[in-house]
């Protein structure tokens, strides 16, 4: 998280405020500057996986802030804060450029600015991420649903129902699913996005603190 900080923080005084799923508030780049954009990231999601070898990701937003934010990090939500809360909290239709980094066998950068999805690889020895996936586009139909089955039992019925006809090849599509859930974001929509299938994580009244 401190290093995503401040690498943005050093972004040549494009963005203004960053928001971190580490930081209780958002942060202030520098407000001698003049960033007219808002980032917002959770620095290493699935690190609950790291022990186990699992691939594990950064997922990152970029918004166009209306105004100026001038909430210090140790600020009290006053309404100024609020108002650089605000910011951080547009819908994704406001996005002006959203993706992730994968960190596994090789480390990937997937990135769409509104106009298509692209895939860049790290080459180590060149220091650069080179377009290895150009256009990437999910198929229409897969044959993979990505789901934590272990709280089915707190789901929506027709959702419940929907996944057991996935499962016995009694939807619409009349091909038997199979279940793979890593646990790691960035792994599950990744590989959703490059074989097809279902990705989802429904709601179940548990909470997202315990989720």
């Amino acid at each position: 998280n401190e290093l995503f900080k401040q690498a943005l923080s050093s972004a040549g005084g494009k963005l203004g405020s960053m928001a971190s799923s580490d930081e209780r508030h958002p942060v202030l780049v520098d407000q001698s500057q003049d960033g007219k954009y808002v980032a917002v990231f959770d620095a290493l999601e699935g690190s609950h996986c790291l022990d186990m070898g699992i691939a594990t990701g950064t997922i990152f937003g970029i918004y166009e802030a209306s105004e100026e934010c001038l909430a210090a990090d140790d600020a009290d939500l006053d309404s100024a804060a609020e108002r650089c809360l605000m910011q951080t909290l547009q819908p994704a239709s406001n996005l002006v450029a959203a993706g992730y980094c994968m960190y596994s066998s090789s480390t990937m950068l997937v990135i769409s600015t509104g106009d298509g999805v692209n895939g860049f690889t790290l080459d180590a020895q060149a220091g650069e991420f080179i377009l290895t996936h150009p256009d990437m586009c999910i198929k229409p139909r897969g044959k993979i649903f990505s789901v934590d089955e272990a709280r089915i039992s707190n789901w929506a019925a027709p959702l419940q129902k929907y996944i057991a006809l996935l499962k016995s090849g009694k939807g619409e599509s009349g091909v038997k699913y199979s279940g793979r859930h890593i646990g790691s974001t960035v792994a599950d929509v990744h590989r959703t996005i490059l074989y097809g299938g279902i990705y989802a994580v429904p709601a179940d009244g548990v909470g997202a603190e315990a989720a």
